[in-house]
């Protein structure tokens, strides 16, 4: 991480690129996502970025992240099926997003707070902060796709949820966090979940 923004920071348009190749990306995307699995595809998106930045906040702060990686992917996993498992209520699908909206913007504030934690219950705080949104995300999945009795709706979302996953992992990983450091990439997240409202969502949710 270190290494990369160190490469980036001696080239002075390396923002400016950034900035034009996330526009690209996702200009892309809304143009071939069908508009009723773009929330699924951007909280998708989110969800997979947010687990990059945990394991960089986690190697960032403890130092040695290969031991815990899998119980991030574990909790990350679990917080899934919970989400999905969870029996449909009468909360709006728009409540709900704007709660994972706020709980980036949260964790993105408090970046600091995060980064200087240590010890035993650092680590457990870091692998929890997993939790919530896979469990929003899992239960997203599951009100997207209830009422699919042929089977057609599901695996269109569930395309979409891989796709968006897919996206987040290599902008995260490899562009946006190396550019515009951990604070900029939770608040970008915050703006994907609001695009997803935006361009994926109508009253009726």
């Amino acid at each position: 991480f270190y290494y990369q923004s160190y490469n980036l920071s001696r080239n002075p348009t390396a923002k400016s690129i950034a900035a034009i190749i996330l526009i690209v990306a996702f200009a892309l995307s809304i143009s071939v996502v069908r508009r009723n699995n773009i929330l699924m595809y951007f909280t998708a998106s989110s969800l997979a970025g947010f687990e990059i930045i945990i394991l960089l906040i986690l190697q960032l702060t403890i130092g040695n992240m290969y031991q815990l990686t899998g119980i991030i992917i574990a909790a990350l996993m679990t917080g899934l099926a919970a989400g999905s498992g969870m029996k449909h209520d009468l909360t709006r699908i728009k409540v709900l997003t704007f709660a994972l909206l706020l709980y980036y913007l949260i964790i993105a504030i408090l970046t600091n707070a995060f980064l200087s934690l240590s010890g035993i219950a650092g680590t457990i705080l870091i692998i929890s902060a997993v939790l919530p949104p896979s469990f929003i995300t899992g239960n997203l999945f599951r009100r997207l796709t209830i009422n699919d009795e042929k089977g057609n709706i599901s695996s269109s979302v569930y395309t979409a949820d891989l796709a968006g996953s897919a996206l987040g992992f290599i902008l995260i990983s490899a562009l946006i966090v190396p550019v515009f450091g951990i604070r900029f990439s939770l608040f970008f997240l915050s703006g994907l979940i609001f695009a997803g409202i935006l361009f994926g969502t109508d009253r009726k949710l």
